[in-house]
């Protein structure tokens, strides 16, 4: 009956019916595969075996996918369990359209218990009219490589994202059948995304340089030896191409027969490539990109010096890796001022890079520099024109130097640099700087001189795990310092009682890991506070109402993981105070959670009140 039906382009069910069946080559194991019933199928022997084959039907309920799928999932388990598997099953999903035929499909497809429940296979998803993403995976378990032509993805002009997957580190016993099984689920060329995992074949399909695709990634294709020529895809926007353990080199090959190649590429990243030695870069490659990153390429040796023109350079683990023939100095660098401006660089776990100072990097106005050992004095002034400055793990690292103002930088941070010790001796001028972050410095002595005139426009200033510095007696801080975030400077707390009280713009304080028993002294705070904060102070005992009841502005207090702090008086707490956080403050919450305890009657006027 269902055969009857189903015959003719205008059948009763043509539209209606998508299938969910056992595909198993050789009924060895169950495979899921989803298809309708439509021309793809007329065409093919397959409706003849349809009055052998078990079936049942399911109609998709509007909200209650979850009750379908796992009625599908117990379904399939049962037969797996007692049915012979030479024989095909069959279950039906029909109704109207809109019901969600199609979701519910997928769901029961990337279903964990496919795999769990000895299912074994998961294929693919054939015939379906698909919209937006598909994942392919386990493709492992196709025995019969002509099988993967059934899922027709040729025709299926409205995918956009498609994820072809193999299983992760499992050893391919046959590289040409794995070929044959990609080259025969050739997508369609509406295709937008296309991501490619684990492939273990030596060679990519033929159909890959014929897409337009807008975005590509190629991750664990480890046994590939060469890529292929990706630029001459016309809309490629995005490339990614990551463990790719058998490629040495990168030539002309990945640029294609063209005399213009990549030319829509804007971002183009390449990880953990751990045999790549050689990139050749042909001339007129990549006139649009814009982000470039080589991450955890050990061996690279050059960088081709056409390269040095793109914008925003990402460079991390690569420790051979050289510019233009000099390994990450900064002669090589200063090529790249002659083609750009306004460039960013990161570099990373890169221990033997080095600047030459005596150049000028005046087209950098973002640097980076993270866990390079050779950098011992920063040369400010070769950077006339950086916007942002961040020197982090750098272990020989012991002074910034500056001669000259610098008119530009607006975000400075230093952090994990053990041997850093000190500023320029006049003070670091920086006129237009408004973030200062200095985290876990242990040798740094002294902030820089002069802040208060020096750094006019500084809002942010955070100092985190620096115990030994210290402030220039007798100086204030910056006039429109907002924000001020101090942790693990012991030393430097006492020592800013008459800076922070002249200061009338600070808002915000956060206190953290302090050896304080009671906090704060009067006349401690400036009078324009809004936000005290106040956390992990493992010896403070008592908020000193003297500091506390002349802050009239203060709106917000936060108090974190103070253990010891015992009680908090009604005086203590301004009038203005419309928000009190207490949390894991162990004490003074056992006192304050039950009404008529020891305190509560002191705080549960405050609007917003928490305690945890």
């Amino acid at each position: 009956m269902l055969k009857k039906r189903c015959e003719k382009p205008g059948g009763e069910d043509w539209r209606k019916i998508a299938h969910i069946k056992n595909l198993g080559d050789a009924g060895s194991q169950t495979v899921l595969h989803i298809e309708s019933l439509g021309q793809c199928l007329c065409a093919t022997p397959q409706l003849d075996e349809l009055t052998k084959i078990a079936t049942r039907q399911i109609s998709p309920k509007l909200n209650e996918k979850d009750d379908d799928k796992d009625m599908i999932l117990e379904w399939l388990k049962s037969e797996t369990e007692t049915d012979s598997h030479n024989q095909l099953t069959v279950l039906s999903i029909v109704g109207m359209g809109g019901v969600g035929k199609t979701t519910l499909a997928q769901h029961v497809y990337n279903d964990p218990k496919m795999e769990e429940e000895a299912f074994g296979i998961k294929s693919w998803l054939q015939g379906l009219n698909l919209h937006e993403s598909l994942s392919i995976r386990q493709l492992d378990n196709i025995v019969n490589p002509g099988k993967a032509l059934a899922a027709n993805l040729k025709n299926k002009r409205f995918l956009e994202k498609l994820e072809l997957k193999w299983e992760r580190n499992r050893i391919p016993d046959d590289s040409t059948k794995q070929k044959e099984v990609l080259e025969n689920l050739q997508p369609s060329r509406h295709l937008k995304d296309l991501s490619i995992y684990n492939y273990s074949g030596m060679f990519f399909p033929k159909w890959l340089p014929t897409m337009n695709v807008v975005s590509i990634l190629l991750e664990n294709c480890k046994y590939c030896l060469f890529l292929p020529p990706f630029g001459v895809l016309p809309f490629l926007k995005h490339l990614w191409i990551m463990h790719l353990d058998w490629v040495v080199s990168i030539g002309y090959e990945f640029y294609g027969r063209s005399s213009s190649t990549f030319t829509s590429l804007e971002t183009l990243k390449f990880s953990d490539l751990a045999d790549w030695q050689e990139w050749k870069c042909q001339a007129g490659a990549f006139p649009r990109l814009q982000f470039l990153l080589i991450s955890g390429c050990p061996v690279l040796e050059e960088l081709p010096e056409q390269l040095l023109k793109v914008k925003d350079i990402n460079i991390q683990n690569c420790r051979r890796l050289c510019f233009g023939g000099q390994c990450m100095e900064a002669m090589s660098l200063g090529r790249m001022g002659h083609t750009i401006s306004n460039a960013s660089l990161h570099i990373s776990y890169c221990p033997n890079m080095n600047f030459t100072m005596s150049c000028c990097y005046d087209f950098l106005v973002e640097l980076d520099i993270w866990n390079s050992d050779r950098l011992t004095t920063f040369l400010l002034d070769v950077f006339p024109n950086l916007l942002s400055l961040r020197l982090g793990h750098c272990s020989n690292l012991q002074m910034i130097s500056q001669e000259q103002p610098h008119k530009h930088l607006n975000d400075l941070k230093i952090f994990l640099c053990p041997q850093f010790k000190s500023f320029p001796n006049e003070g670091l001028s920086a006129p237009s700087l408004v973030t200062f972050q200095l985290h876990m410095l242990k040798n740094l002595k002294l902030l820089p001189k002069g802040m208060h005139i020096l750094l006019p426009s500084l809002t942010e200033l955070e100092i985190n795990d620096c115990p030994q510095v210290e402030m220039f007696s007798g100086e204030g801080l910056p006039s429109n310092l907002k924000t001020m975030n101090l942790s693990s400077c012991s030393i430097l707390i006492p020592l800013l009682k008459g800076a922070l009280a002249a200061n009338t713009s600070l808002e915000s304080l956060y206190i953290s890991e302090v050896d304080v028993e009671s906090f704060p002294d009067e006349g401690f705070l400036p009078l324009s506070l809004t936000c005290l904060k106040i956390r992990c102070c493992s010896n403070l005992r008592k908020l000193d109402y003297r500091g506390l009841c002349q802050l009239s502005s203060l709106k917000k207090l936060v108090i974190h993981q103070c253990h010891n702090l015992q009680c908090l008086q009604e005086k203590d707490l301004p009038n203005s105070i419309s928000t009190l956080e207490i949390w894991r403050c162990n004490f003074l919450e056992n006192r304050g959670k039950i009404p008529g305890g020891g305190d509560w009657g002191n705080i549960d006027h405050i609007e917003n009140l928490y305690i945890d």
